[in-house]
């Protein structure tokens, strides 16, 4: 079962193991279709600097459709939920609320 905030998202998922595609995910109630990937999340994220990845790069993967890459992404683990990628957003992309999504995704999907 997808958490609530993953249903319904009708993207093209690749080999994904952990998709279902007559399910699909969704995350557009969170903006991740309006982030234009101007960076400021990843900028100002206090844990970024001791990850190869940040949270601009986990909201690249879902507008690609790739929610295993999503998933796997070593930086939802580090994530603090500190929301200040949230408040950063020029566009108010829900950041932190897309990291705890997939988080309880990886964990229970």
């Amino acid at each position: 079962m997808m958490p609530k905030g993953l249903r319904g998202y009708h993207s093209t998922m690749k080999n994904s193991s952990k998709s279902n595609p007559s399910v699909g995910v969704d995350l557009s109630t969170h903006g991740i279709n309006d982030c234009v990937q101007c960076g400021r999340c990843a900028a100002v994220c206090r844990v970024s600097f001791i990850s190869a990845e940040s949270p601009r790069r986990v909201v690249r993967y879902l507008q690609r459709g790739d929610l295993d890459g999503a998933v796997r992404c070593g930086f939802l683990m580090l994530c603090k939920q500190c929301q200040t990628c949230t408040l950063t957003c020029p566009q108010g992309v829900d950041v932190a609320e897309i990291m705890r999504t997939l988080v309880r995704y990886r964990f229970t999907g």
